[in-house]
């Protein structure tokens, strides 16, 4: 899965032990009252957002206390985990939005516009809290907004905001840059078609008594444009409360603002409603927003389905049945050709599996490249195993079914993939299973031997849903990020997850070039197979020397105010920058199969691009590349539902990785030698071509 570039732009920001004491606050008055404060170190001053006439006179503000805010402290709620789970060090932060007020989302947050403070998370209640104490004197940019049309000194505005370190210390400098304005946890709120600030508070700091902001949004309803009603405002700090008309100024020496969690990336939650109001609300937004509407052979035929489903659903209400309601969600969800589209529900979707593949007969499948299908192993004591199936024994049919026909009938306990090869994988996978008890019959050749033909009754067997052909599996105790030298002298760098700790990650990377620099390795195998996505990690800027140049590739999502999908982003895209301290090796490999899916595949290709680099690998990645923060969903009885929303595109309108994957420079062959091999045989073509 991947996350959006307003998660990836979320901000880091500076700890500040700067104290002032507070004057005892006054009674409410309803006139601006300065309040002096040193001026700041000189700095440039900025152009007006944009010349106009003089705006239009603004009511009295209304000004809550006349001494200056010395604390900010605040709460907040959320529902989707993604952040919670990648960021183990988080801070809030007290961010510059000279970028907002520019509408310039590259715009780099420099570090003295990153002001620190405490921030606590309750991750079973889904809350937290917050304290920050703000600088005496900012250093951030200067903004002239009073719209008179003069170059005037300005004033620093900030929003506070969630403020995760991905990489090195909590500043957002170095490898870590931030650009834009934050979006997520944010004391303002942002419009979800395009990050426009619409409500919440914002603080603003002047240097003097003589300076003027927006007293509302204006005609155009955006803040900080032409239009705008503008009043004076008292030198020092100020909260802003958008909410208000006029806006109003609050000065209490103990400000409180609340963070709220985006719109669009709160998870929409129907669990308390009946089956058919859930499905009819989830439904709705769903064909509305999924990201592949209009792509042939992706979205499906969502008046039919609707006729299919449901009726299923009513049906379950009226039968007050959690398993036929969850049968009817995830025929909803097979309706889709999309791995990142799928759903879960707690004890009954281990109830629905045993019911349908709970039985197995020990038997491990692959299929060649000439598409004969042979016993890859058999669990030892099996039903398989028993009857006298060994490795290497060819399946000639299933129930009197040519094998390579019966497979292509299998549909997998999960059932939405984005690629032929993923589907394929997993029809091979279930063709040797069934229901527990459930009999099939196989027709198969042991080299040497006749054909034979027994009638097997499956047994509870797991041990074979579980092999994985592609790769060593990591094991739920491994760290994000492994790394080793292997015995022929390469530098093997493993990525089991793209979904953990990200500051912790960066930091095993980094370790793990320095170690392989320090050893003098002839290369490095980079080992993306076992990766199901999450945020990419950038691990290319540690093996480029200059910039990767961007490829016009689109990310759109559906706009309500138009009804289109579009790309709201109102920048050119940035080139892949180098990291600060890069590697260079002789020869470079990076490992690939379809277990690489979502940012592992984003992370591949970009690593493709590297000078130098072989991808190595019995098929490409997965083809599952899309977003899915904004798509997620709680129904009635535990059950959770995800569904891309945002979908990437090649400036021709081809869509970018979603089914095609990152394909091998080397291709692996599938044959007996390798599909019987006890070795991991992608990793020893990399290692013979890193020799």
């Amino acid at each position: 899965m991947t996350i959006t570039p307003r998660l990836i732009t979320i901000a880091a920001i500076a700890l500040c032990a700067c104290t002032q004491k507070p004057a005892e606050p006054p009674a409410t008055i309803a006139v601006p009252l300065a309040t002096t404060v040193p001026s700041p170190a000189p700095q440039p001053s900025v152009s007006p957002v944009a010349t106009a006439a003089p705006p239009p006179s603004a009511p009295t503000p209304v000004i809550v206390a006349v001494t200056q805010p010395s604390f900010f402290t605040g709460a907040f709620t959320y529902t989707n985990d993604i952040v919670a789970k990648r960021f183990a060090d988080y801070a809030v932060g007290m961010i510059d939005l000279a970028g907002f007020v520019h509408r310039d989302e590259n715009y780099e947050i420099a570090v003295d516009g990153q002001n620190l403070g405490f921030m606590k998370f309750d991750t079973k209640a889904k809350t937290g809290t917050y304290r920050l104490q703000p600088p005496l004197e900012p250093r951030a940019q200067l903004v002239d907004v009073d719209n008179n049309g003069r170059a005037d000194t300005g004033v620093q505005v900030f929003g506070l905001s969630f403020w995760g370190n991905r990489a090195g210390g909590p500043y957002g400098e170095g490898d870590d840059k931030r650009f834009g304005w934050p979006g997520y946890l944010t004391s303002y709120v942002l419009d979800p078609e395009d990050d426009e600030v619409i409500g919440g508070k914002i603080i603003v700091w002047a240097p003097d008594g003589h300076q003027s902001i927006p007293s509302g949004f204006g005609p155009d309803k955006k803040l900080f444009t032409a239009d705008d009603p503008v009043m004076s405002i008292p030198a020092g700090y100020s909260v802003i409360d958008l909410d208000q008309s006029p806006f109003a100024i609050i000065r209490e020496h103990e400000a409180h603002l609340q963070l709220f969690e985006p719109r669009d990336l709160a998870i929409k939650d129907y669990a308390t409603l009946g089956y058919v109001a859930a499905f009819d609300n989830s439904f709705a937004q769903m064909r509305k927003e999924y990201a592949f509407n209009g792509i042939p052979g992706k979205a499906p035929d969502w008046d039919g389905l609707a006729a299919t489903i449901r009726p299923l659903v009513v049906k379950a209400e009226l039968d007050k049945s959690p398993d036929a309601y969850y049968a009817a969600i995830v025929r909803f969800i097979s309706a889709f050709k999309d791995g990142h589209t799928g759903s879960s529900a707690g004890k009954l979707v281990g109830k629905a599996f045993l019911a349908e593949f709970g039985g197995g007969f020990g038997l491990i499948l692959r299929e060649l490249d000439d598409k004969r299908v042979i016993v890859r192993d058999v669990i030892s004591n099996s039903v398989a195993a028993r009857a006298g199936i060994e490795r290497g024994t060819v399946i000639l049919s299933v129930d009197g079914v040519p094998v390579g026909e019966a497979i292509g009938k299998v549909r997998p306990f999960d059932e939405t993939f984005s690629s032929p090869w993923a589907e394929r994988a997993e029809q091979v996978r279930y063709v040797a299973r069934t229901r527990q008890g459930g009999a099939r019959t196989f027709e198969f050749q042991t080299r040497g031997q006749g054909l034979k033909r027994v009638t097997l009754q499956s047994a509870v067997e797991f041990d074979s849903i579980f092999d994985d052909v592609d790769a060593e599996q990591a094991g739920d105790v491994a760290l994000p990020v492994e790394f080793k030298l292997l015995p022929g002298g390469a530098g093997y760098l493993r990525i089991n997850s793209s979904n953990d700790d990200l500051e912790l990650s960066y930091r095993l990377i980094r370790r793990a070039f320095e170690n392989f620099e320090t050893a003098k390795v002839p290369g490095v195998i980079i080992d993306l197979r076992r990766n199901g996505g999450g945020t990419g990690l950038g691990i290319a800027r540690f093996l480029i020397t200059s910039p990767l140049q961007p490829e016009g590739i689109r990310s759109l999502y559906y706009n309500d105010k138009t009804g289109k999908f579009e790309d709201p982003s109102r920048s050119k895209p940035m080139p892949l920058t180098p990291s600060e301290r890069t590697f260079g090796f002789k020869k470079l490999a990076v490992l690939v199969g379809r277990e690489c899916a979502s940012a592992c595949e984003a992370e591949a290709y970009e690593l493709s691009r590297v000078p130098g680099m072989q991808v190595i690998g019995f098929t490409p990645t997965a083809g599952v590349y899309a977003e899915v923060a904004r798509g997620r969903y709680k129904l009635p009885e535990d059950i959770t539902v995800q569904m891309p929303t945002g979908r990437s595109e090649w400036p021709d309108g081809r869509l970018f990785l979603e089914g095609v994957g990152v394909p091998p420079t080397i291709r692996v062959p599938i044959d007996e030698t390798t599909a019987l091999s006890r070795e991991d045989v992608v990793l020893r073509v990399a290692e013979g071509v890193i020799k």
